[in-house]
This record gives C-alpha cells, structure tokens and sequence, in this order.
C-alpha cells in the first residue's frame, strides 16, 4: 500500500479523535473540573501518559498500534505522516514495558510536537471550568480557485472517515463494505452530507479541504456541482439547528436498520423523520451520479484495505 502523503485524510481525524476526546474525558470526568490553569499543563500529561498505556496495551498482539476506541490496527503505512513521529516513539515503547516514569516523560515529549497543537484541548477545557471567555474564533475561509477535483477530494476523504465511524457505531460492518450491500450506497452518502454541514457551521457555504469554502457564487458549473451546493444549503439551516442527539437519531436511522438507543428513541417525531426524509433524498440523488460511483469504489477499497491489511492482528472488541 502506498503511503500517504502530507494531504488531510481521513486517518488523520480518527487519530485526533483519539487523543483529543481522550483528553477531555480523563481531565473532566463525570463532569468535575478539578483543575486551575496553573496544573491543566501537568494533568495534560498524565492523560497522555494514560493514553498512551491503553494504546500500548491493547497493541501487544498486532503490529502495528490499535487504540482501544478503534477497530483497526495502525501501522506505518496507514499513519499519516505529521503523526509518524509520535507512531516510530510508541512502537519503540511497545516492546519495553516501559514504567510509569517513563510514560510521563513520553507525554512531555509529545506535548511539545507541532501535531500536538492540533490534539490539545487546553482551549475547550479552561472555558468549560469558566477560567476562561468563550473565544470567538474568526475563521476567513478562501472562494478562490474552486476546483471539481477539490470538491471530489473533500467529500471523497469525509467519506472514508464516516465509513470508518459507521462501522465503529456498528450502524454498518465491514462485511456491508466487503459485499457492497446496497445500504451503503446511501449511508455513506448521507453520514457525509451532515458530517459536510456539521463542519460548515461558521462557514459561508460549504466547507472544503485547504481553507477553502464552496458556495453558490463560486461553484463550479460543472458535473451538476450548482445542484449538489444548492441543497446543501437549503437542509444547512434545518441540521444546524439540531441537537446532538436529534443528530444522532438521524445519523442512525439513515444508516442502520436497528432499533434506535432508549435513551433517545423519543426523539424520533414526524418533524424530525422530515429532516431524515430530505438528507434521504439528497442522497438518492447522489448516488445516481457517476463520478459517486467512482468515488464510493476508491472509498471502499481504502476502508478494506485498512482493516484487512492487518486481518490476522484484528481480534474481537469485547
């Protein structure tokens, strides 16, 4: 398999997802903020140091590293390169046993890489205690040079994220992906609609890899690119609007044929089943496209790829 290059891809989000949600969870607890600004610095580094031994402990039987919240193993091939680093030091670790001491110090490494900026939580943290104002991030996203291949790569790498999350949810399994149920062809479709607009909120349009920004004032005339742009964003106000469990139930019905959780079935009313029946829909239209086609073959493969590519090291998530 051939590395990656220096690109966003869809890897590099399930790892920040890793340490960042990790973080947050180990600091804040049941909900306890029991933290000043002067010790965040040093709990960081006992959460990494945490991190870290879950990793390395549910790893001893792969090749590569498989942190416990993903059903997949990574090795060098599938790690994206700003995280090759903090990959080669872990794999050093794994087979040292290391002590408590040696964790800690591992963790105050990491936090001075330049890839930690994007895995630190130190912003999220201080405003949740209220030890800090809620920052109003002004965020200027480029209209220039809007491309039909970068509009194919966006959604083609939030694709390959969602596939990977669907099957962590267990809203689909790799044996949907391997067998090409006809489900899939509008679950990916639709999980990456909302994942689109989810990440477009401070955007003037729709969000695209590089900065960049999609709307209607500089979309390509292409590909029936005006079409796609335009119902996202007509359905762009209704999905922001929505809680994150609304989102939730949404996601599920539209990619999973379960039952949906107890804790949030009542929330599954006929306004709500409106909003599941226009993202449905977008994605039918969607999934009529050729060059959707071409895309969810690339996504597939990929997805594949990286779970079978260490099949022998997968053992079931208990």
């Amino acid at each position: 398999m051939q590395r990656d290059d220096d690109q966003p891809n869809a890897r590099e989000k399930l790892i920040k997802t890793v340490f960042y949600n990790g973080l947050i969870n180990y600091i804040i607890g049941e909900g306890d903020f029991h933290f000043t600004r002067e010790s965040l610095p040093e709990q960081l580094q006992s959460g990494i140091a945490y991190i870290i031994s879950a990793i390395l402990a549910n790893s001893q039987d792969c090749n590569g590293l498989r942190p416990p919240e993903l059903n997949m193993v990574i090795t060098q091939a599938l790690c994206p390169n700003k995280y090759l680093p903090l990959f080669g030091m872990l794999m050093k670790l794994k087979s040292q046993s290391p002590s408590p001491q040696q964790l800690s110090e591992v963790a105050r490494q990491i936090m001075a890489f330049p890839s930690f900026n994007e895995l630190n939580p130190t912003q999220y943290l201080l405003e949740m205690a209220g030890l800090e104002e809620p920052a109003l991030h002004a965020i200027h996203y480029d209209e220039a040079n809007i491309t039909p291949a970068l509009i194919r790569e966006t959604f083609y790498n939030e694709m390959v994220t969602q596939a990977f999350l669907a099957i962590e949810h267990e809203w689909l399994s790799l044996s949907d992906l391997e067998n090409e149920e006809p489900k899939i062809y509008l679950a990916l479709p639709s999980l990456t609609i909302l994942e689109a607009i989810q990440q477009s909120q401070q955007c003037d349009g729709i969000r695209l890899l590089n900065g960049k920004a999609l709307n209607s004032r500089n979309c390509p005339q292409t590909e029936n690119f005006p079409e796609l742009i335009d119902l996202l964003l007509r359905v762009k106000a209704t999905i922001m609007r929505l809680s994150d469990n609304e989102l939730q139930v949404v996601k599920h019905i539209l990619s999973c044929d379960k039952d949906l959780p107890v804790n949030i079935a009542h929330l599954k009313t006929p306004e709500l089943m409106k909003t599941v029946g226009v993202i449905n829909n977008m994605a039918i239209e969607i999934s009529r496209r050729r060059v959707f086609h071409e895309t969810i073959q690339s996504v597939l493969t990929v997805c594949c790829d990286s779970f079978s590519a260490n099949a022998n090291n997968l053992s079931p998530r208990p």
